[in-house]
């Protein structure tokens, strides 16, 4: 009662989202240490080198655990606690082609990671850190790693079973389809760069975007957002939103605002003023920012930014020293001292000299 209220019907929904959660909780804690077990097994009679690498024998790749064979274990657990009809739990992903950082992040394990050292690290990281030979994630090639979470209750393992640094292609086989994505991309993004001026005279002429829809299938809106020189937001103190927090847009926008009258609102300003596009050629795309309205820079806002100011000019200037500030090179350059005698190879010599003759006693 005191965490549902006691009202059954009124708590039925959170005590059965509760037993739900719990139910999976306790499933995914079986799947866990069942691949812990077989995992375990694999390698406890490999040598462990310094760093806590293991030492691969030559024939590991037949010896290796068979993630087919893991699967139908993981189902049969699975099955065993709760009934998923005929829909399997575990599913096993070949890994038969080479893929860079591009292709790591759109596999299905993308979002998945795990905490090391108090840092958040995500799959592509995990997998790439075995080329940079980066021992501190425990990843090491020809073995598996895991679980790795994602939300929605899902957890990943992989292998690496190969590593190579960046090169050029053995053939131009190995890269024809990418070639050939990337140069519909190129083509696809020039003919867009070129009608933006037709885009924006729709824009304005229609007195919105909707109507692009149906030209542009790719096409994602934004309204309400926050733009400000540092950041975009769906609002103040808000985390920046990924997709379009983009220095361009920003100035840009802030550009443009910046010539209009501070006591003036936005929707006095012509339309025409307040459509602006901007080529993005990193993402291939044009971004379609339409100004809704302005918030002027005030007394109030100014002082309660005026530390982050004050922080932010101390990180431009620290970036800008490229010696110790404190160092003598540096307080004799600013206060123009300069060394009345310099000591050379000549002078130390004729000091040894001297210190080897007798004093004189008079």
């Amino acid at each position: 009662q005191d965490s549902f209220g006691s009202s059954f019907q009124t708590a039925r929904a959170s005590v059965e989202s509760v037993l739900r959660t719990q139910k999976v909780q306790d499933v995914m804690s079986r799947v866990s240490e069942l691949l812990r077990r077989e995992l375990f097994k694999s390698t406890r009679d490999l040598e462990t080198l310094e760093g806590g690498l293991k030492k691969l024998p030559a024939d590991w790749a037949s010896k290796r655990p068979s993630y087919e064979k893991l699967a139908e274990m993981v189902n049969a657990t699975v099955a065993e606690q709760v009934d998923l009809g005929e829909r399997l739990p575990a599913k096993v992903i070949p890994g038969d082609v080479w893929l860079d950082m591009n292709g790591l992040r759109a596999q299905a394990a993308a979002g998945a990671g795990v905490t090391v050292g108090g840092r958040r690290v995500q799959f592509p990281d995990l997998v790439m850190s075995v080329l940079n030979d980066d021992e501190s994630f425990g990843v090491q090639e020809g073995l598996t790693f895991g679980p790795i979470e994602r939300a929605q209750s899902q957890i990943f393992y992989f292998r690496v079973l190969d590593a190579r640094p960046a090169s050029p292609p053995e053939s131009l086989a190995e890269v024809e389809p990418r070639v050939r994505e990337d140069l519909l991309d190129l083509r696809a993004y020039d003919l867009l760069i070129a009608d933006q001026g037709a885009i924006r005279d729709q824009i304005i002429a229609s007195g919105g975007y909707t109507d692009l829809y149906d030209e542009f299938q790719q096409l994602v809106a934004r309204t309400g957002v926050t733009i400000s020189r540092q950041a975009v937001r769906t609002a103040p103190g808000q985390s920046p939103l990924p997709a379009i927090n983009n220095e361009k847009i920003r100035e840009a926008a802030m550009d443009v605002v910046d010539g209009w009258d501070p006591m003036q609102l936005a929707s006095q300003t012509p339309y025409e003023e307040r459509v602006l596009t901007v080529e993005l050629p990193e993402e291939k795309s044009l971004a379609i920012v339409v100004i809704q309205s302005q918030r002027p820079m005030t007394l109030e806002s100014m002082q309660r930014a005026d530390f982050r100011i004050i922080q932010n000019a101390r990180a431009d200037w620290s970036e800008d020293q490229t010696i110790n500030p404190f160092s003598l090179e540096a307080i004799s350059e600013r206060l123009g001292y300069q060394s009345l005698r310099d000591t050379d190879e000549e002078d130390e010599e004729a000091l040894e000299i001297i210190d080897e003759e007798p004093a004189e006693v008079g």
